[in-house]
Parts: structure tokens; sequence; C-alpha cells
């Protein structure tokens, strides 16, 4: 009987110790992981860019390997008679059109963008006091006890200056040097071109047991990244469009600087509209004449884009691979932002926790339904049938990382 006892306290104690083991493991784990992403924060910044920047850019190189103008012009590499070869060759130099119109549209845009925002906060910081002015007509009383004393504190403005100037060469600083800003088109580069074979190099570390899971899963990674860093990118740049077209229309002062602004905050999902919106409709209301009933045309048609971009654009742009209820994403967005800090330091590490929180709750999503509550769900996707191919074996190509 004490035998019987001692054994039964002897493999209940052992069971402890081994799920305090288990445990302890994977909190091991998790720090030495922490450890690592901490310090290689720089790396893990320009991966993380240089992967935007391929998403980006990978449906214009697509476009042209299906334009048959483009095969022809680049004979050269048709007369190869490997076709492996051959398709490399051609999608090396589609990737390098890209990034030759990647780096024309760059400086296009400090030409159009740069020099228009410079002359526009020149000329708000000039007439600062009409501005006060403005504002103490306008405003509430309440809200000109609060701010009124630092908007004509001269030393208040130029240290905002400097402050601003700080800001912004901060965000270069944390880009390390020069050599890591060229090294995101080269990294973009090699994820277009040799997008599969980094696929190839992973999977061929994943166990055989393992090899279809691990295949569907970065499909789904890949689709959920895919669908919505490029519909994010196209809702930038319509906010952008639409809102400084409509600005002009009403005639609101630095129009442009205000598209720029919507475009910019709308990346951050739910919360990115409003944070973008509330200066530009309060710069509406104190810089304009007629300033009430522009910041309310302003603020409805912020309304009104908000709720089309939501029910009918994103719908389309971005499909049902993000299914989050908007109050989850606030939370993630939160929660990204404070670990992209934490993790990854300063303002750009904030903004990139904030831009992936939304997508890689997505995945996480996916994967605790998939493997904790075992559920089946069927992904609509472009493929015939509006579901997923079956698997390839391993002996099969793998497809491109980045299509």
């Amino acid at each position: 009987m004490m035998d019987q006892e001692a054994n039964l306290w002897y493999s209940r104690t052992m069971g402890v110790l081994r799920a305090l083991g288990r445990v302890g493991l994977r909190l091991g784990v998790f720090a030495l992981l922490f450890f690592f992403t901490y310090h290689l924060r720089a790396v893990i910044i320009t991966l993380m860019i240089g992967a935007v920047l391929a998403y980006v850019f990978s449906p214009f190189v697509g476009w042209l390997l299906e334009k048959e103008i483009f095969t022809r012009i680049h004979h050269f590499a048709i007369r190869t008679p490997n076709s492996d070869k051959r398709n490399h060759i051609l999608r090396g130099i589609a990737t390098g059109y890209a990034l030759i119109l990647a780096v024309i549209l760059m400086g296009l845009s400090g030409v159009l963008i740069a020099k228009p925002i410079q002359h526009q906060v020149t000329d708000i910081y000039k007439n600062r006091e009409v501005l006060v002015t403005q504002y103490r007509e306008k405003a509430p009383q309440w809200l000109q006890d609060v701010v009124d004393n630092k908007l004509q504190d001269d030393e208040f403005m130029a240290n905002s200056q400097k402050t601003a100037m700080a800001f912004a060469m901060r965000g270069l600083v944390s880009l390390k040097n020069v050599v890591e800003i060229v090294l995101l088109p080269v990294l973009a580069f090699y994820f277009i071109l040799d997008g599969h074979e980094l696929k190839r190099e992973f999977i061929a570390l994943v166990p055989k047991r393992h090899f279809r899971e691990t295949v569907r899963m970065l499909r789904e990674f890949n689709s959920i990244m895919r669908e919505y860093i490029l519909g994010q990118f196209f809702l930038c740049l319509l906010a952008f469009v639409v809102i400084w077209i409509f600005l002009l229309i009403i005639g609101v002062q630095n129009a442009f600087t205000f598209g720029v602004i919507a475009g910019l905050t709308r990346a951050i999902p739910i919360v990115g509209p409003i944070v973008g919106g509330i200066p530009i409709i309060a710069l509406t209301y104190i810089g304009n004449e007629n300033g009430p009933q522009k910041a309310l045309a302003v603020l409805a048609f912020f309304t009104f884009l908000h709720l089309a971009e939501s029910k009918f654009i994103m719908p389309k742009l971005i499909g049902d691979r993000v299914e989050l209820h908007p109050v989850i994403i606030i939370i993630v967005l939160l929660i990204g932002g404070e670990l992209g800090h934490l993790i990854l330091e300063g303002t750009l590490g904030s903004l990139l926790g904030m831009f992936f929180a939304a997508p890689i709750a997505a995945i996480i999503r996916v994967m605790l339904r998939r493997y904790v509550l075992k559920l089946k769900h069927v992904h609509k996707s472009k493929f015939k049938g509006g579901i997923m191919p079956p698997e390839p074996n391993r002996m099969m190509p793998l497809p491109d990382i980045m299509d």
C-alpha cells in the first residue's frame, strides 16, 4: 500500500516537474527570441520594409511578364534553351525595370511633393499671427485658455520647428546609415526574383510529415500579407488624391499638404483616417474664410469617404482575409504599436508595429482556428472554383513566394 502511494506521489511529482520544465523551456525560447529580435531590430526593420516594397512592385513585374511585347524586346533571353533559366532572366529584367521605375517615382515625388509641402509649411509658420487671430475669433474660450499662450510664444514655435527637424533626423538615423537605405531596393529585387528559392530553402528544413501543412500556411500568410499591403497602398494613394482634389474644390488653403497627411495616416487601419482628419479639420476651421462651413464640409466628406472605404472599397481590394472586428483591430493596433516601440525602438518601430498588427493578428486567428479549435475554414481565392487548389507533393515545383 505504501509503495503504491509512493509511486503515485512520485509520478505526480514528475508530471508536475515535466510540465514546469516545458513551460520554462518555452519561456526561455521566447526570452531568447526577444533578445535576438531586440539586438537585430535594425536588420528586421530593413527586411520588413524590403518585403513591403517587394509586395508593392511584384504585381508590376507579373504584368510585364504577361506582355508579349516584353518578351519580344528581350528575345535574347528566349533563345536560352533552359526554360527555368529563361524565365529567371526575364523575371530579373522585369524586376530591374520595376526598381528603376521606383527610383524615378521617388525622384518625382521629391520634386512634386516635398517642395510644395515645404512652401505650405513655411506659409503656415509665417502666417501664424493671422492664424492666432482667427483662432481667437472662432475657437471656444476654454480651448483658447489651454493653448493661446503657446501659439503666441516665438520661443515655443522655434523649439517646435527644431523638434520637427530633430524628429526627421531621428527617423533617418533609425535606419542607421545610407548603406541600409541602399539595401532596401536590393532586398526587394531578390525577394521578387528569387522568392521561390527562399521558400524552397525554408521548406527544406521542415520534416516531411509537416510539409503539406507548412506549404498551406505559407500560402495563407503570403495571401494575407499581399492583399493587405497592396490594399493599403492603393487606399493611401486614393485618400491622397481624393482629399486633395476635394479640398481644392472647396477652396481650402494648403490642400496638397493636407492630402499628403491624409494619405500617409491612412496606412494605419481604422484609426488612421481619424488621426489624419482631426488636424486637417481643425486647421481648415481656423485658417480659412468661412472656416466653420468648410470644416463641416471636410468632416462630412471624411465621414463619407471612410464609410465608402470600409463598406465598398476595402472589401474589394483586401477581400475577406483580414476577418477582424474593428474593436479587435483597434486593440491589436495599440498592442502592435507598443510592441514595435519596445522591440524595434523609436517612432519607426511603432509605425511598423501598427502597420503589420492587423495582418499578423489575422494570421494568428487562422492558426488558432486550425490548430487549437480544429475548425476547417476554406478561404476564397482567385483560383477557379473559389477555393484553394490541392497542395502539391514534395517533388512538384513550389509557387513563387510573391505569387
